[in-house]
């Protein structure tokens, strides 16, 4: 007998390539910086956030997020904890001191346009561009509650102490006044034509200042219910409905034209600083009753005085009109200094006075930047003045071209405004190069010198040593689209829209200032082309030259003698980018009709195309020696390829803007990108094998996901019509959790109708549980608190009446009790009917009442106990002159301050 074998073919694996860092990005323009002590800073670099330190200029901690961009940052009032709100509308809480997340809330269904948290830092409050509002419990990590009502984006909001409020405006014109014990929104305050972007409230919340699309700002008195009953006379019979009364008092006139874009009061309500839309912050000083009254009594004056001269026998009180409301709110509230900075302004944030009536002012810009200045009030005439800025560690303008150098070490960046030289291991800025507006680039053999082409048709050459520009040749009338240095190293080329594709040399010549010799470029022989020319290429081996023409068609010539060789015609708009392969036998292009072709380059025949984008293809590259390429696009995605297999092999995302270069180091274990978002990210290759099925199985759960939350979002908007409702936000963790959840429920059940002298269950033996019901409270606790409700909702109803007499054991053994009564109170809220409607389990109900109660009881005296004991434990330690932790820290800060004030005198 004879037997034949079949083996099945192995599946093609491929090594990993995964993101390795980010750099270049100071702050995005996607969200505003925030203030975290004098000299910190944090600013939201594209999805991460990093603390900066500004005096020094470097960067004091990095909060990595993950695939969405910080869309805003809030910090408490203690600043230990940093609240970042995502374009998916997730909020994450960073713990400053150890740089960890310890809590990530999901619950709005766009991306988070403001954040808040009240006084003790307890509760945060978040607004959505999904027009939601939801108040947050930061103790217990879950949502209080969603509020539902405004029809537009909600711009800022607010916590009004005393009537346990939130305040929020919004894109809809109105403000609204939401309570927080009956959940219920208890007043609307239509005052403004326009979209409201921004409110603030002074210190004591008496006063609330609004801000919109108009050049005035809109003063309200804020008062209790009380107060304004007393102010309106027992003669009033208007009916006052809410625990809090607000009226509008006037509008404050404005310099810019321009909307604002943040308004905010000092931390001791002497300022008043309103960001507008451009270049612009106006400062208002905020006077006291007592400086009020005393410049309306000398305009009085001047007035009668006036009077007089114009008439002898004014009468008095004819004279001493009483001011109208405008004139008394341009008292109250006085221009003080108009800040006008260089670049367009992202955000505004004013600190504490830093010394008597002098302030910090922190801006970030749109143009990738931060900086402080302080606001001098206490001359005659106020003056703000440059103090910080970091500008050094990123491009202002969007990256255009990225080369790496021949041994890696150095990356070589351009844009509109110069180019900068990065360390490829630590992402730093090593230089900065005076260009002009950088579209190609390359490194000299040696690695000491830089080529760029630019915009203007000149080649700079630059040593990078000193950053110095020693040459600018004009080799061009047109823009350098095109520049590549020939594989012997002895020269380069360079294509250009003047039609010309011309060869340079490089040579040693007499340096001008000093002995020696120094680097320059001669120009040998031009090729006339009949259209602008996109791109140049040789070839490794030299001996061939592609040429890409703004007629969609690629023309390829013997490098040496330069005569045509092929014409590949096949695209139906221009090709931006080419690349040929390490062998010499394949020619990569990619155009702007969003394909990528591979080409043979023995008979100039078109291998495969790929629909490669959605949108221009930007830069194409081989990987060292092997036929898998890279391609970028302005679709903000990597793709990786196989040519021979013809074959995707995976798309990495990171970049948040349209990807404009790519470079592959010489052993394709280094891969950079540059992008429209400021950033340059590293891609490293990793020993983790790929197999494309796998690869093709996550992509489609990707979309699948990306549909399911479509769909829950569309639904939400189509049924959510109450005001007030669950916080939560259905996803695939809040399902998996469930399911978690009723696997161990179905465990806890087969255990309980085991024979008992039958081996326990090994999942049980794995945790270290003897009884089934430990585990299922294992699994319950292990669910994010704030996605317990939503995961307790999607169980289905046979699920809760089998957790009822679960709740009843914990309760009786004390476990848990916090987790377990909301859990209970959660599920009696939402099941109500059928549990009053079974009549067997009547029974439980009560004892779960009894016992909870009395569980609940046991646990709060438990507290007020220890928290009486710590008391009288601090009483009895400042008695022995022991001082609790904040003072001390307090004592060192200004011990320290006393040194710094020793050492400036």
């Amino acid at each position: 007998h004879t037997h034949t074998h079949t083996s099945m073919p192995l599946a093609k694996t491929y090594l990993k390539y995964s993101a390795e860092a980010s750099f270049g990005a100071i702050a995005s323009s996607t969200s505003n910086s925030v203030l975290l002590g004098e000299n910190l800073v944090a600013a939201a670099a594209v999805e991460d956030v990093i603390v900066w330190d500004v005096r020094r200029g470097v960067q004091a901690k990095r909060l990595p997020g993950e695939r969405h961009e910080v869309t805003y940052l809030t910090v408490s009032s203690n600043g230990r904890l940093l609240a970042a709100g995502y374009g998916d509308g997730a909020i994450r809480l960073w713990n400053l001191d150890t740089a960890h997340c310890t809590v990530t809330l999901s619950g709005h269904r766009g991306p988070v346009t403001c954040l808040r948290f009240d006084g003790e830092g307890a509760r945060l409050a978040s607004g959505s561009q999904d027009t939601t509002v939801i108040v947050w419990d930061v103790v217990n990590e879950s949502g209080i509650v969603r509020f539902k009502g405004h029809k537009g984006p909600v711009t800022a909001c607010a916590f009004l102490t005393m009537a346990d409020a939130v305040i929020t405006c919004s894109k809809d014109t109105y403000i609204k006044v939401w309570d927080l014990t009956t959940q219920h929104c208890v007043d609307t305050l239509v005052g403004h034509r326009n979209e409201v972007t921004s409110l603030t409230m002074s210190r004591d919340q008496s006063t609330m200042v609004t801000g919109a699309a108009s050049n005035e700002l809109l003063v309200w008195s804020i008062c209790s219910a009380e107060e304004a009953r007393a102010k309106a006379g027992a003669e009033s019979d208007a009916a006052i409905l809410s625990d809090v009364v607000f009226e509008k008092v006037g509008a404050l006139q404005r310099q810019s034209t321009h909307r604002v874009v943040t308004v905010e009061f000092s931390s001791d309500d002497r300022i008043l600083a309103c960001q507008a839309a451009d270049k612009t912050v106006e400062f208002f000083v905020v006077r006291t009753e007592q400086e009020v009254k005393k410049r309306v009594g000398r305009k009085n004056k001047r007035r009668r005085e006036k009077a007089k001269s114009l008439d002898g026998s004014a009468d008095d009180a004819a004279a001493s009109e009483e001011l109208s409301v405008e004139e008394l709110l341009a008292i109250k509230y006085a221009p003080l200094h108009i800040l006008r900075a260089k670049a367009k302004i992202r955000s505004m944030q004013l600190g504490p006075a830093a010394r008597d009536q002098v302030y910090q002012v922190l801006l970030g810009f749109h143009s990738n930047c931060v900086r402080t200045f302080t606001l001098d009030v206490s001359k005659k005439i106020a003056e703000s003045s440059l103090q910080h800025e970091l500008v050094f560690p990123g491009h202002r303008t969007p990256v255009r071209a990225v080369t790496l150098c021949y041994d890696d070490a150095l990356i070589l960046t351009t844009s509109n405004q110069g180019a900068k030289v990065w360390n490829s291991q630590t992402g730093e800025c090593v230089r900065n190069l005076d260009a002009g507006y950088g579209i190609c680039a390359a490194f000299v053999p040696g690695n000491r010198h830089a080529l760029i082409g630019t915009r203007d048709g000149e080649v700079q050459l630059f040593d990078l040593r000193s950053g110095a520009l020693l040459e600018s040749i004009e080799a061009h009338t047109g823009a350098v689209w095109s520049l590549d240095v020939q594989p012997d190293k002895r020269g380069f080329v360079t294509g250009s829209a003047d039609r010309d594709v011309k060869f340079f040399e490089f040579e040693l010549v007499q340096a001008e200032n000093a002995r020696g010799k120094r680097l320059s470029c001669a120009h040998v022989r031009t090729l006339k082309m009949s259209e602008d020319v996109l791109c140049v290429r040789f070839s490794p081996d030299q001996k061939l030259l592609a040429v890409s023409l703004l007629d969609s068609s690629v023309k390829v010539f013997y490098a040496d003698s330069l005569k045509f060789f092929l014409s590949l015609y096949g695209h139906k708009l221009p090709v931006v980018c080419m690349d040929i392969s390490a062998d010499s036998t394949l020619l990569l292009t990619g155009s702007a009709d969003k394909n990528v072709k591979v080409w043979g380059l023995d008979f100039g025949d078109c291998h495969k195309s790929f629909f490669a984008h959605q949108d221009t293809i930007t830069a194409v590259k081989f990987v060292a020696t092997t036929h898998y390429f890279f391609s970028v696009g302005k679709d903000h995605l990597i793709k990786y390829w196989d040519a021979d297999r013809f074959e995707q092999i995976t798309t990495m995302e990171g970049h948040h803007g349209e990807v404009w270069g790519c470079a592959v180091s010489k052993r394709g274990d280094l891969m950079v990108t540059c992008s429209h978002d400021r950033t340059i990210r590293t891609w490293r290759r990793t020993d983790e094998l790929l197999s494309l099925e796998e690869e093709r199985e996550r992509e489609r759960d990707l979309a699948y996901e990306a549909e399911q939350e479509a769909e829950e979002a569309r639904m939400s908007r189509a049924l959510q019509t109450e005001e007030a409702s669950l916080p939560g936000k259905k996803g695939t963790e809040t399902l998996m959790a469930a399911e978690r959840i009723m696997e161990a429920v179905q465990l806890a059940e087969q255990e309980a109708f085991k024979d008992p002298s039958a081996p326990p269950n090994p999942v049980l033996a794995a945790y270290g549980h003897t009884e089934a019901s430990d585990y299922v409270l294992q699994v319950l606790n292990g669910v994010r608190s704030s996605e317990l409700e939503e995961a307790l909702l999607v169980m289905p109803f046979s699920f809760v009446l089998k957790l009822l007499p679960l709740f009843e054991k914990w309760i009786e053994h004390r476990q848990s009790i916090e987790r377990v009564s909301r859990c209970v109170l959660f599920i009696f809220r939402v099941h109500q009917n059928q549990i009053v409607m079974s009549d067997g389990l009547l029974d439980t109900v009560d004892r779960l009442r009894t016992n909870l109660k009395e569980a609940l009881r046991e646990l709060k005296d438990l507290m007020g106990f220890n928290m009486a004991a710590m008391k009288y434990l601090g009483h009895r330690l400042e008695e022995q002159g022991v001082h609790m932790f904040e003072d001390v820290e307090t004592k060192i800060q200004q011990k320290r301050r006393k040194k710094r004030k020793v050492t400036l005198a």
